[in-house]
């Protein structure tokens, strides 16, 4: 036992999963489709499993690039996507289209601009 306190800390979440294993059951079998599931994971391997994997050292002919900065950054935009996709779903396209222009326009106003005229002239 290398670290109890991340032994246990592993046992209280698996006990509290096994404890509502019906709700989750309930939740994923009849709220989620299939595309939604499959991409849950997939986002949910890229984080638990292939973050701890991707080497933490500097790369290239300048030390310029290090594979663990650089999954973390997919990691992040892939978690932007999903709680946009989540929003969306929840709130419906006419409140989280004005909050996610709101947010994205603090970070590119030219690319919110482009998508959402883009979304808009799609739907003439």
């Amino acid at each position: 036992m290398r670290d109890p306190v991340l032994a246990a800390g592993i046992a209280v979440i698996l006990t509290i999963l096994l404890t509502e294993r019906n709700i989750l059951h309930h939740f994923v079998s009849t709220i989620l489709s299939e595309g939604e599931l499959n991409d849950a994971l997939i986002l949910a391997a890229a984080a638990l499993v292939l973050l701890p994997l991707t080497p933490d050292q500097y790369l290239g002919r300048f030390n310029a690039l290090n594979p663990r900065t650089i999954w973390i950054i997919v990691i992040i935009i892939m978690s932007i996507g999903a709680t946009g996709y989540i929003t969306l779903r929840d709130t419906g396209p006419r409140i989280c289209l004005a909050i996610s222009g709101f947010a994205s326009g603090f970070v590119s106003s030219v690319a919110t601009i482009s998508s959402m005229g883009a979304r808009a002239h799609s739907r003439e």
